[in-house]
């Protein structure tokens, strides 16, 4: 997994908290950050990570 910003990674935890799935958190990342901010599967192993 490449390295991405920790403010990305405090976004994605953010988003988890919030109870949105990964998608979603993509999505509404992407929307404030930009486009290509961070992928899908980027927030998908994160969230993975939050449950374990």
């Amino acid at each position: 997994m490449s390295e991405i910003p920790i403010h990305i990674r405090h976004c994605i935890l953010y988003e988890f908290q919030l109870g949105n799935n990964a998608t979603a958190a993509a999505r509404n990342i992407c929307a404030a950050l930009g486009e290509g901010a961070v992928a899908d599967r980027t927030c998908r192993d994160w969230f993975k990570r939050f449950r374990e």
